[in-house]
């Protein structure tokens, strides 16, 4: 049976990786009143990993604790949201405050974690043995108030032995670990090129197409778009791409609209927002964006940060709001436009830590 015991410690210091530079987040909600009921409200757990348990498999994020937890998401009908921990004091004020719902990933020899750190941040920590592949344990942690969330992981990690040696064995059960390629996908040479024709780090596109298709080139949505970069057959014909099924004609036809959603927003809203502006218009539509900035003006607000632009956003899901005279464009699910920026934002800051910029130090692979 697995061994899962509690104990009440403070976070630990570990290298410094992601939260101490993610992208902005809505306000976060009151620590104290945030468990399970929330948690599965909002449709995400939220799980902060140590850098060096994570590794990348075709562009995904992945680890032990990765994979057990995505199997606690999927019986928990919400989505797992794995982020590389940051510096101690992020990861402290992230968990308090809301923004991730869980840390964890630290193994030791112990049962409860030994490098303690005491910094004002009390967690409730879950120790799962990992003692058969040689790995100690392994702990996770959640806010003490979080009651219903800790209950609920214990018991389903006591209840899931068979399923728990089974993710083991697949990370650990090897004489030989495969190292983690530094490659996030067969098309990183198309991303690179793409990116220096459009000024972009090409791990953003990677981060953008994982979004779209998870890497998938034959990949086709409900609405119509096709291929690795989604593109709509509209979409497609005005930029040029013929065969937007092809995966070179896709990056390409995706970089050269890019091209045009950055100068439709150049110079008419902040700087440091211009990119939410950019995402956002290729996911749900730059006139949806634009009627967004409309209804922000309207109601007395400023049209040109995204924070507030996203507001307004995704109140045109609202058919009061999508009714409004300045709305051009109808109704739209704005939520999933505000999701989609905010995940391959975050996918691309965990690119940056565990994949270098240079194209020298990626291999390419020619599509097949």
């Amino acid at each position: 049976m697995t061994q899962v015991h509690l104990a009440v410690v403070s976070t630990l210091s570990i290298l410094p990786t992601l939260l101490t530079t993610e992208p902005d987040s809505p306000e976060a909600p009151e620590s104290l009143t945030w468990d399970l009921p929330q948690l599965q409200q909002e449709g995400v757990l939220r799980v902060a990993l140590p850098y060096d348990t994570v590794s990348l498999r075709d562009g995904a994020l992945t680890s032990f604790e990765a994979d057990l937890l995505g199997h606690v998401a999927r019986d928990l009908q919400v989505e797992l949201d794995v982020r590389p921990l940051g510096s101690i004091d992020a990861a402290c004020r992230a968990l308090t405050e809301g923004r991730i719902d869980a840390i964890g990933g630290f193994r030791t020899d112990a049962e409860a974690p030994e490098s303690v750190v005491d910094l004002g941040c009390p967690t409730e920590w879950l120790t799962v043995s990992l003692e058969p592949f040689g790995q100690g344990v392994t702990s996770l942690a959640v806010r003490p108030s979080s009651d219903e969330l800790r209950v609920t992981l214990g018991v389903w990690i006591e209840s899931q032995d068979r399923l728990r040696r089974l993710v083991a064995h697949r990370h650990f059960g090897r004489v030989t670990p495969r190292p983690a390629s530094l490659e996030l996908s067969r098309y990183d040479g198309y991303f690179q090129a793409a990116g220096r024709h459009l000024g972009w780090d090409w791990r953003l596109l990677a981060a953008q197409a994982f979004q779209e298709s998870s890497f998938d080139p034959a990949a086709r949505s409900s609405s119509g778009a096709l291929g690795l970069m989604q593109l709509l057959p509209g979409t497609a014909r005005e930029v040029g791409t013929r065969q937007p099924l092809d995966p070179y004609q896709s990056v390409q036809g995706a970089a050269r609209y890019l091209q045009r959603l950055q100068e439709r927003w150049h110079g008419r809203v902040a700087h440091e927002d211009q990119l939410a502006f950019v995402l956002a218009s290729y996911n749900v539509g730059p006139g949806h964006v634009e009627d967004a900035v409309r209804l922000a003006v309207a109601n007395g607000e400023d049209g040109t940060r995204w924070n507030v632009v996203a507001y307004w956003l995704q109140a045109k899901t609202e058919r009061g709001w999508a009714d409004h005279p300045v709305v051009q464009y109808g109704a739209c699910e704005g939520h999933k436009a505000l999701h989609y920026v905010d995940s391959v934002l975050r996918r691309f800051a965990n690119y940056r830590q565990l994949v270098p910029p240079a194209g020298s130090d990626v291999r390419v692979r020619p599509a097949a």
